[in-house]
């Protein structure tokens, strides 16, 4: 189920489909009986009911890097920009 506001975009979806930057993933939800969506930072109302945040499953797109060789991520992007050109 898609939700627009503005700008902004929110999709309540299946495990199927899976986790994203603005999917809100739910089982044992019948999607065509959704109407509304409001957004907290703990939760969300669907259809004026409260669904609490489970904060372990928040989708986290950045990088954890242990090492970071300077030298060797700048050989790596002049290698990649020379083959892009």
């Amino acid at each position: 189920m898609n939700f627009v506001s503005g700008g902004e975009f929110a999709f309540v979806v299946n495990r199927e489909v899976g986790a994203g930057p603005r999917n809100l993933v739910l089982a044992g939800m019948e999607f065509d009986s959704l109407r509304t969506l409001e957004i907290g930072s703990d939760g969300c109302f669907l259809n004026g009911a409260m669904v609490p945040f489970d904060h372990s499953t928040l989708y986290n797109s950045s990088l954890q890097v242990e090492t970071f060789n300077r030298d060797m991520v700048q050989s790596n992007i002049d290698l990649f920009q020379s083959a892009l050109v």
